[in-house]
């Protein structure tokens, strides 16, 4: 009876606290981690809004460059041969 209540009473606490942990865990968003770093002191809602907005915009056109030199890279000659391998033989 004592570790079927002890069992029921931890269960109960355990669902009493995830879900505070993971309201906190999927505040904002993981793409948008940079957001934490703006500094909105002495502005209106609607200033911060814009300045949000601007960083957003800066980050995706950081990534589409990125994403860009990526493909450019991928996609251009190598200027040099790949080198034969050597099977370590000598030869006469």
């Amino acid at each position: 009876m004592r570790l079927t209540l002890f069992t029921s009473l931890t269960l109960a606490t355990g669902a009493l606290t995830s879900p505070a942990a993971m309201a906190c865990d999927m505040h904002g968003s993981a793409d948008n981690f940079f957001l934490a770093y703006l500094d909105f002191r002495n502005m209106t809602e609607a200033e911060q809004r814009a300045a949000e907005q601007r960083a957003i915009d800066q980050f995706h056109a950081q990534q589409l460059e990125t994403a860009k030199a990526r493909f450019v890279r991928r996609f251009n000659p190598d200027p040099a041969p790949p080198a034969e391998p050597s099977t370590g033989q000598r030869t006469l």
